[in-house]
């Protein structure tokens, strides 16, 4: 919330090959959850408690990056596929 209670609308995602796709604002985290690596992904333009649990999967346009968690989890401006649920 900024002055005077007024919130920004959180951005529109772009659509990128029939998907709607969001910019990252930071990785907060990863998790191992059945079997499977999990980020926890901090959305730009939205509040902390809209943040998720994505699959690697989904996060298709930043796999060089993610390869570097284990020495820094926290990247700026990543581009990201978030599939809806």
């Amino acid at each position: 919330m900024t002055a005077h209670g007024y919130t920004p609308p959180p951005p529109v995602p772009d659509i990128i090959d029939g998907h709607d796709e969001f910019e990252v604002e930071a990785i907060l985290g990863h998790r191992t959850h059945r079997r499977q690596i999990q980020f926890y992904i901090k959305w730009k333009g939205y509040a902390r408690s809209d943040s998720t649990w994505e699959p690697s999967r989904n996060l298709t346009n930043c796999t060089g990056l993610l390869k570097t968690i284990a020495l820094d989890t926290t990247f700026l401006c990543l581009t990201v596929i978030r599939r809806p649920p």
